[in-house]
């Protein structure tokens, strides 16, 4: 994926509208600064951002990956290409880029919690060095860490997992 391509295709969509970045920052749900990181290839937008600006602009989002207009040979490519992937997924993002995406998903809206589960594992391994043994407490609290880190990376890959490759979850 060109970045760069991306961002002056939807810089020439968004002045074809008449549009300022903020103005398409709040039709979309983030700051015009965003889309300007867009339209400068720094950053790319996500995609619930995709879907949004595919609709603004009626445009394919495979249309704005690619930075350009495509042509009914390049569509009926990219729908056989969609068609011949091995999970019939008709995404243009790779499952990795998927699995990627809800990874930083599910930390982002998580953070707080994991941040709770952490201080949690550090009160219960101080508590059991008061109470119950200081010299077995650094032991008891590697794996009191250690539990709370596996549970919560197994809620992360599950969430990631499931949303990521649907088809497979409905089983």
């Amino acid at each position: 994926m060109d970045r760069y391509g991306m961002g002056r295709f939807i810089s020439e969509l968004r002045r074809k509208r008449g549009l300022t970045q903020e103005a398409l920052g709040e039709r979309i749900g983030v700051t015009g600064k965003t889309v300007s990181r867009w339209e400068c290839g720094t950053y790319m937008p996500d995609l619930s951002a995709l879907e949004a600006l595919s609709k603004i602009f009626s445009v394919s989002i495979d249309e704005i990956i690619a930075g350009k207009r495509q042509t009914s040979n390049e569509v009926i490519t990219i729908a056989e290409n969609a068609q011949a992937s091995p999970a019939g997924s008709t995404s243009t993002f790779s499952a990795n880029d998927r699995l990627r995406y809800f990874k930083r998903k599910w930390l982002r809206d998580h953070t707080a919690d994991i941040a709770v589960h952490a201080l949690s594992a550090a009160a219960v391994t101080v508590a059991y060095a008061v109470f119950v043994s200081a010299e077995t407490s650094a032991v008891f609290g590697f794996f009191a860490a250690l539990t709370v880190y596996l549970i919560d990376r197994h809620r992360m890959m599950s969430y990631a997992e499931t949303r990521s490759f649907p088809e497979n979850s409905k089983k």
